[in-house]
């Protein structure tokens, strides 16, 4: 088989997308994959395409057998977690570092033309300066990000020594199934040209711009929207809730709108919470607001959106007080579960997670908190924060014992009608229990 394309990581997000953007190009495609990250089910509609080798990047003699006739190898296989590097640095290490140098070698060995990298942002660190270039210098914070910065060395030292062509692409955020426009700005307009070359291939649309400010400035954009809009409707949870009005029900009724109203089919549609999370609306657009005061500029919508998301935990917590007076119960020696540790459903990151600091408050106030999150067995040092807790069972007699459940993150993996059956009170910070029908005395919104 001729002009071979090896995707390692073929069954992952990118991978995935990349291995169908290659046979529809008329690509003879082969994909290595361990499944520990990837899902079968994303090759399924490609998998009489192509050639699956299953194995593992870490075993030198399946990486040679993977890369035999291949003329590219795009090398995406990766532990891709900065938490979970945090948690197991050797596996991290195992995974990225020696997995890609055994891809290296076994590239080199059968004489592949191109060497293709995905390398990551996180080498940058967390400095402040916009936009990004290469130039810059990398200042690893995790060592998923000190791994990915040391595989663009190997790369980087693989074209030198050997004359394998090679290229290392940092990924910032990468989103959607080929369908959501990609936004590019060059540093220059034949660097620009390149980058829309690349992504056009995997992308359905690419909106090329003028610059990487432009593109920079776009990013926190969006993010900005999302922040100053989910700002909003919590403080209108606050103003209804006072009202005995529940603000679930107003949003569910005014998304019917046709008004500019945030529709739930095109995914505007916000909604309140405990506080923010993640890498991106907690923290990208308070780089706005220090950039603009280099021109005497105050940015206070944004620092009014700011304020409001980081009242949400507080207000989480007299809610929760209110409830466990009415039962004559104080906070001080209280037993609280908090549901879900990870800043939104389904992962397993804590980035800035609105739960640690509901934890944390509640500890200084004397309750007895534990956690539950099946994606996170035992919290990890957070930037500003290390809890040192693990993850209980979540059991009958366990949920029975608390004086108070307070859901913070919604993982569908819960059961909610079981969980309140279980439960004394509930304390439910994402309409979670919405379809719950017994017990609902026992919950409260917050």
């Amino acid at each position: 088989m001729a002009d071979i394309w090896l995707v390692t990581g073929g069954a992952g997000f990118i991978g995935s997308n990349l291995v169908r953007a290659l046979l529809d190009e008329g690509r003879s495609v082969r994909v290595l994959d361990n499944f520990s990250t990837g899902f079968r089910e994303n090759l399924q509609e490609v998998a009489g395409d192509v050639d699956l080798v299953e194995g593992d990047i870490r075993d030198a003699d399946t990486c040679r057998r993977a890369s035999a006739g291949a003329e590219v190898v795009c090398h995406q296989a990766a532990i891709p977690s900065v938490p979970r590097s945090m948690a197991d640095p050797q596996g991290c290490f195992d995974a990225n570092i020696v997995g890609t140098h055994n891809m290296l070698m076994a590239a080199r060995d059968a004489g592949v033309r191109r060497f293709v990298f995905a390398a990551s942002s996180s080498a940058y660190g967390a400095g402040e300066e916009l936009p990004k270039r290469e130039t810059m210098p990398v200042l690893p914070l995790s060592p998923y990000a000190a791994a990915k910065a040391a595989g663009e060395l190997l790369v980087a030292t693989w074209y030198r020594a050997f004359g394998l062509e090679t290229v290392s692409l940092r990924y910032f955020n990468v989103f959607g199934a080929r369908t959501i426009p990609k936004v590019v700005g060059g540093y220059d307009p034949k660097s620009g040209e390149a980058a829309c070359a690349l992504y056009g291939a995997c992308v359905a649309q690419v909106v090329p711009v003028s610059s990487c400010e432009v593109a920079e400035a776009c990013k926190l954009t969006e993010n900005i929207y999302r922040c100053v809009n989910i700002a909003l409707v919590n403080e209108l949870k606050v103003i209804y809730s006072a009202m005995g009005i529940d603000v679930w029900e107003v949003l569910e009724a005014a998304s019917t709108k046709p008004f500019g109203f945030g529709r739930k089919e095109n995914k505007t549609f916000f909604t309140p919470g405990p506080g923010l999370g993640g890498h991106c609306i907690p923290i990208d657009p308070f780089y706005l607001t220090w950039k603009a005061r280099e021109h005497e500029i105050v940015t206070r919508f944004i620092e009014l959106a700011g304020e409001i998301n980081t009242s949400m935990p507080d207000y989480v917590i007299r809610q929760l007080t209110i409830a466990l007076n009415e039962r004559r119960q104080p906070v001080r020696g209280a037993k609280i579960l908090v549901l879900g540790l990870a800043y939104k459903p389904d992962i397993d990151d804590l980035r800035e997670s609105p739960a640690i600091t509901i934890i944390e408050k509640l500890q200084r106030l004397g309750a007895d908190v534990s956690y539950n999150d099946p994606y996170i067995p035992r919290t990890r040092p957070q930037r500003e924060h290390d809890l040192r807790m693990q993850s209980v069972e979540l059991t009958p007699q366990a949920l029975a014992d608390q004086d108070a459940v307070l859901i913070v993150t919604n993982h569908s993996c819960y059961d909610y009608a079981w969980i309140v059956a279980n439960a004394r009170l509930v304390i439910d910070t994402r309409n979670a229990t919405v379809a719950v029908t017994e017990g609902r005395e026992k919950i409260l919104k917050a």
